[in-house]
């Protein structure tokens, strides 16, 4: 009696295959989640760190008032000189961060002086699983960076 060669692989074989691998892109899918979501979170962070302190900058050096314009539901933080309506610089926020801001006396805006200096003000960033509190002070431009229950 003759056994007959095997070739290839069993149905059952091939199934095990494709449920390992279902688990596997499963499972990397979401730790790429959770990575590119806190990225968005710090470079949101650094992105307003950085025009408040372009702000400050322009202000002391061309003497004139500038305005800091964030507007969480428009998605997007902008420097715009005070008298000359220029608008120097702007980033827009992404729509995976939930953003807070507080400002004191029921400002709208941010305004540095001609010496760059401002009311202290605070933004709140979220991105589902982490909330970053950000308080920002008026006469230093120091940040300080606290995370929160969100």
């Amino acid at each position: 009696m003759k056994h007959a060669s095997r070739h290839g692989f069993t149905l059952i074989e091939v199934l095990a295959v494709v449920a390992i691998a279902a688990m596997v892109v499963t499972v990397a899918a979401a730790n790429l989640s959770a990575v590119a979501g806190g990225t968005a979170l710090l470079s949101t962070k650094s992105g307003l760190a950085q025009l408040d302190a372009r702000g400050r900058m322009h202000a002391r050096v061309s003497g004139e008032p500038i305005e800091f314009e964030i507007d969480p539901q428009a998605r997007r933080a902008r420097l715009v000189g005070q008298r000359s309506h220029e608008r120097l610089a702007e980033m827009s926020i992404p729509m995976a961060i939930g953003l807070t801001v507080e400002l004191p006396r029921d400002k709208q805006r941010v305004v540095f002086d001609r010496r760059g200096i401002s009311d202290d003000y605070a933004l709140t960033l979220q991105d589902g699983s982490r909330s970053i509190r950000l308080t920002i002070a008026g006469l230093s431009g120091e940040v300080a960076e606290k995370e929160v229950e969100p």
